[in-house]
């Protein structure tokens, strides 16, 4: 009993292991991927503008402090759709995201997770005045976070399954060994 016991408990440990690392691999790929398809979104393109901007996509712009204007955002949406405005609340929230660092996940009230960049440009008002404001843009992280959720469950489900087989094979062994052991003896005497 002893024996398995500790034959699955080393299945489990090791299983539990390949899972945690594999997740954390993937998700830091996805990630990276992730940000990179973001930075390759650009600066700039004018207050609104959603030209090359695939469905999920947000973008925000806020003049900064001192400058004229309104912020404005938007969810890009299917070509032929109309894209979404997003809350004064969600602009709010993503006024926290820090110009220039790298990407960050920010939660955004009424749209979900994204990942964001910020950014500072200049764009013409209605009198062709340069106005500088902040632009923020970001890519949804449903889709990350839909295939981490489908590796944590695979995962689990073949530990389970591999610590099953283990148990079971061990067991198995285990009583085959008696057996031969006991058959021995039983034939010595």
């Amino acid at each position: 009993a002893r024996l398995v016991a500790t034959a699955v408990a080393l299945v489990a440990v090791v299983c539990v292991l390949i899972g945690t690392v594999t997740a954390v691999a993937m998700h830091q790929s996805l990630i990276n991927r992730l940000d990179s398809d973001l930075l390759s979104l650009g600066h700039g393109g004018g207050p609104g503008d959603l030209r090359g901007i695939g469905p999920g996509t947000l973008v925000v712009v806020r003049p900064l402090d001192g400058e004229s204007g309104t912020p404005l955002g938007l969810v890009a949406s299917a070509p032929g759709e109309q894209s979404v405005s997003v809350s004064q609340h969600a602009i709010t929230t993503l006024g926290g995201v820090d110009v220039g660092e790298k990407p960050q996940t920010v939660d955004v009230p009424g749209v979900g997770r994204y990942r964001v960049f910020a950014f500072t440009t200049q764009f013409p008002d209605s009198a062709g005045d340069p106005v500088t404001v902040t632009e923020v843009k970001g890519l949804p992280l449903h889709d990350l976070d839909s295939t981490m959720s489908n590796l944590i469950r695979w995962s689990a489900l073949l530990t389970l399954l591999g610590v099953g087989i283990a148990g079971g094979g061990a067991t198995l062994l285990v009583q085959r060994s008696e057996e031969r052991r006991v058959g021995k003896e039983c034939r010595s005497r």
